[in-house]
C-alpha cells in the first residue's frame, strides 16, 4: 500500500542528485531535456535525454525498486532511438546530436534495485549501460560512488596491459587519433611501469601511486590532453604527445622526490603562468650526443624548463622510445 506514493518521492530525490552530475556518470554526458516520452505512455517516460561527449544521444532512466514497467519502458527507449538514427539529429536541433553518431539507453539504480537492473540487462539491448550509485555524505557534502554493472568502464588498467589490448578497455579516442593515443600509453608505461589509467568511455586519468600525472578527454572530435602541471593542450600529432609526455615526467618527477622543493616551486610557478616551451631535440646517436656541449645541455634544460634531474630522466625515457631519436636527429638544425 504504501509502495505507490513512496516510489516518485523516491525518485525525485534521486533525480536531483543525479542531473547535475552526469558528468560522473560518464565524461561529457550533459542533460539536454526532462523528461523524454517514446513509445507507449501507459509504459512511463524516460527520466532524461543526455548528449554524450562525440554527440550522441542517451536515454536516461532511473531503475527504483518496485518499478515493474522499468523493463518495457527501457526495450522501447532502446528501439525508439535506433529506429529515429540520424533524423534524431533534426527533430532536436538544440540538443547538437551529430549525425551518425547511435543513441544508448542507461539505466541507473541504487544497491536496492540491482535485481530489477538485472532483468534490463538480459534484454536484448542494443546499446545498454547500467550502474548503481552508493550516496554518502562527506563533511557534510552530498556525493556517490558509481559502480558500473554492464557497458561500464571504470576498472584502472596498468599500461602493460592497455598495451596488450591496444588501448585502456572502453575509451573511445576520435577518429583518426587511435595511434595518438596508443602513443601516450607507450610513453607513460616508460616514465614508471607503476603508471596506471582509469577513467569512462570518453576520459582516462593517467596516475602513479595514486598522483595525477595527466588526464586525456574525447570531446567533439578532439582529443584534449590535460597534465598535472596545468597546461592543456589538443593532441593532434607526435610532436603534441611529446610535449605532453614532458609535462607528465615533471609532475612524475616531482611526487618521485627526484627534485628538490625549491625546484618543485618553480617548476609549479612556471606551469601556472608561462606555457612550457619545446624541449631541445634528442641526438640520434651516441657519438652526436657525444658532440653537444655541456653548455648546449644547460641552455637545452633551461629552455625546457625541466630540473637537470627531470632532464637526464627525460633523455633516458625518449632515447628508449623506439623512432623517438631519429626523428629527432632529422629536426636538428645544420
Amino acid at each position: 500500500m504504501i509502495r505507490g506514493p513512496v516510489l516518485p518521492k523516491v525518485r525525485d530525490s534521486l533525480w536531483a542528485l543525479l542531473a547535475p552530475r552526469l558528468a560522473q556518470l560518464e565524461s561529457g554526458l550533459t542533460l539536454v531535456h526532462e523528461p523524454l516520452e517514446c513509445g507507449d505512455a501507459a509504459l512511463g517516460v524516460v527520466d532524461g535525454l543526455a548528449r554524450d561527449a562525440i554527440g550522441g544521444p542517451v536515454a536516461v532512466m532511473l531503475a527504483l525498486e518496485g518499478d515493474t514497467l522499468l523493463p518495457a519502458r527501457a526495450l522501447a527507449a532502446d528501439r525508439f532511438l535506433h529506429r529515429v538514427g540520424a533524423a534524431l539529429a533534426q527533430a532536436v536541433p538544440e540538443a547538437n546530436f551529430a549525425h551518425g553518431v547511435p543513441g544508448r539507453v542507461l539505466v541507473v539504480g541504487t544497491e536496492a534495485s540491482a535485481g530489477l537492473i538485472d532483468e534490463v540487462c538480459a534484454l536484448p539491448l542494443q546499446s545498454l549501460m547500467a550502474c548503481t550509485l552508493e550516496p554518502f555524505r562527506v563533511d557534510g557534502v552530498e556525493r556517490f560512488a558509481v559502480r558500473w554493472v554492464h557497458g561500464g568502464s571504470d576498472a584502472t588498467d596498468t599500461t602493460e596491459a592497455a598495451a596488450s589490448q591496444g588501448g585502456a578497455a572502453g575509451f573511445v579516442a576520435p577518429a583518426g587519433r587511435e595511434a595518438l593515443w596508443e602513443e601516450v600509453q607507450r610513453l607513460s608505461a616508460r616514465i614508471d611501469p607503476a603508471v596506471e589509467f582509469c577513467g569512462d568511455r570518453f576520459s582516462r586519468k593517467i596516475l602513479w601511486n595514486g598522483y595525477l600525472l595527466g588526464e586525456l578527454r574525447t570531446t567533439d572530435g578532439a582529443l584534449i590532453a590535460r597534465a598535472a602541471t596545468g597546461l592543456v593542450l589538443g593532441i593532434h600529432d607526435a610532436r603534441d604527445v611529446r610535449r605532453f609526455g614532458d609535462q607528465m615526467l615533471r609532475a612524475f618527477a616531482r611526487h618521485a622526490k627526484l627534485t628538490s622543493s625549491e625546484q618543485q616551486r618553480a617548476g609549479g610557478r612556471s606551469a601556472r603562468h608561462e606555457e612550457p616551451r619545446e624541449p631541445a631535440p634528442i641526438a640520434r646517436d651516441r657519438d652526436s650526443s657525444a658532440a653537444q656541449s655541456a653548455e648546449g645541455r644547460r641552455a637545452s634544460s633551461e629552455a625546457s624548463r625541466l630540473s637537470p634531474d627531470e632532464h637526464a630522466a627525460r633523455g633516458d625515457l625518449l632515447r628508449s622510445t623506439p623512432g623517438r631519436a631519429e626523428g629527432s636527429a632529422a629536426n636538428q638544425p645544420s
